[in-house]
């Protein structure tokens, strides 16, 4: 977590640079970070909107503590790289924005949240003598008694899923559906599938970018009703891989590395946008068989809000092939909100085959110390823990 913080006002630059107000928590001054690792995170990733009061006649302090995304997994970022908006757009050449002190720090639980801003009204002038009080008239008793309607318990979710089932938002076996393709692949029908008839085949005839793969693209039902901010969907898909080149014979990976994965492809107006990567399963890798990949993905608590211009799931080949090499056959694609019932995959040793190197042990060979008035050097301290500590030593705040 970061904490972010700045100060900023509003002013009219057609009325004598006059100083313009807000809505705090809806249109103020905010901000969000744009973020890029390679082939793991790539997206504009908002800053909550901070509830505090506003004084358009003064600089305001704008707050927020920010969740680095879960799927931006490694330490080598393309950029990291914190813009600051004016919280809504205005027509060109009306407004214009001042900003000072802004501050970007790890947060180790010395952040507090700004305080909830209540807002006060002025008083009224309406008179405030009570209404006449009408007398109530009942019914005779034989009138039909007409039940109210219940409303879905809870969420409109669970009006979508009743009584407890479970909430499956996408269940694809493509015994009748092609899907669609992103990024220069093409699918096609492909028999037998892992549990069906048939699965979906997926390849490309142009070499692709190595930080954004090729995919198979899937609609995410119900993300209005159903997807919000901070949830976790567990995510689940059969899939092989064969080499075109070969008469189809299977292709190896790396469990955990670079065997087929996928990411979300979300975006909220002014929240989030970005390609979201699932994490990587390490799970065992049997290239003659369709494979189990199984993550738990956390949707980015910056997608604050209920409507969504697209939430679509991309299954990709894990690494990039060169084209018209490798093809992929997916089947049994799902996607369902986690109320506790998601298990994690067991974890995946690697075994090496024997090997026939003779084991007879290394002599040891006779230890010689210097002599006893050879000063001694003392060894180097490494920075505690991260080398994060070591940019910032004794405790500092980051």
């Amino acid at each position: 977590e970061l904490g972010v913080s700045f100060k900023v006002k509003l002013l009219n630059m057609t009325d004598n640079d006059s100083p313009v107000d807000c809505i705090p928590g809806v249109d103020c001054p905010s901000g969000r970070f744009r973020a890029r690792q390679p082939d793991f995170c790539n997206g504009w990733y908002a800053l909550p909107r901070s509830i505090v009061s506003w004084n358009k006649y003064e600089f305001n302090e704008v707050s927020s503590l920010f969740t680095v995304p879960v799927s931006c997994e490694i330490t080598n970022w393309n950029w990291f790289l914190l813009d600051i908006t004016m919280g809504k757009g205005y027509q060109a050449d009306t407004v214009k924005m001042i900003v000072d002190d802004v501050k970007v720090m790890i947060d180790e639980g010395q952040y507090t949240f700004p305080p909830t801003y209540a807002p006060t009204f002025p008083p009224t002038d309406t008179p405030t003598t009570p209404m006449p009080t009408p007398a109530l008239t009942f019914p005779p008793t034989n009138t039909p008694t007409i039940p109210m309607l219940t409303l879905a318990p809870t969420t409109q979710c669970d009006g979508v899923f009743p009584n407890g089932v479970e909430k499956v938002l996408l269940n694809e076996g493509f015994e009748s559906s092609r899907g669609s393709a992103w990024g220069g692949a093409t699918t096609e029908e492909y028999t037998p599938g892992a549990s069906g008839a048939k699965a979906l085949a997926m390849k490309y005839s142009v070499n692709p970018h190595s930080w954004l793969l090729p995919a198979i693209r899937l609609n995410v039902r119900y993300r209005d009703k159903c997807i919000r901010g901070g949830m976790e969907l567990g995510v689940s898909f059969k899939v092989k891989l064969l080499n075109m080149t070969d008469n189809d014979s299977p292709v190896d990976c790396i469990p955990g590395v670079d065997c087929p994965s996928g990411r979300f492809r979300a975006r909220q107006p002014d929240f989030c946008n970005g390609w979201y990567a699932l994490p990587r399963s390490i799970v065992s890798w049997n290239k003659y068989e369709f494979n189990e990949v199984s993550s738990l993905f956390t949707v980015p608590v910056s997608c604050e809000i209920t409507n969504w211009n697209w939430f679509l799931l991309d299954i990709t080949m894990g690494k990039g092939y060169q084209a018209d090499t490798v093809k992929m056959i997916v089947d049994d694609v799902k996607v369902m909100i986690d109320e506790g019932q998601y298990t994690f995959p067991p974890t995946y040793a690697p075994t090496f085959p024997p090997t026939d190197t003779p084991t007879t042990p290394m002599p040891t060979p006779a230890l010689t110390f210097p002599p006893t008035n050879t000063p001694t050097i003392p060894m180097l301290t490494l920075a505690p823990t991260t080398q994060c500590d070591g940019v910032f030593p004794n405790g500092v705040e980051k």
